[in-house]
């Protein structure tokens, strides 16, 4: 009877230690997949970002320019890059 009883207990013990390893493990990997989204979205901002100044410097270029040589070359480039932030805007 006191066998069986200690049998339970050990048998209960490793149950329990099962079931905190794997929620450990559950943790953890929720841990990752928040930094990997983290990541994504900061990568997506700075991108943005780069695009917009990009843009901007291009559409200063172009205003407020004093090469008119570079006006066929950056317009078009600009007009495109504004098109692309637009529809990505867009979505």
């Amino acid at each position: 009877m006191m066998m069986m009883m200690m049998m339970m207990i050990i048998i209960i013990i490793i149950i329990i230690i099962i079931i905190i390893i794997i929620i450990i493990i559950i943790i953890i990997i929720i841990i990752i997949i928040i930094i990997i989204i983290i990541i994504i979205i900061i990568t997506a901002i700075t991108t943005i970002l780069f695009l917009l100044l990009l843009l901007l410097l291009l559409l200063i270029i172009i205003i407020h320019g004093k090469e008119r040589a570079l006006f066929p070359v950056l317009y078009p480039a600009a007009t495109s890059l504004k098109g692309s932030l637009e529809h990505s805007f867009a979505q």
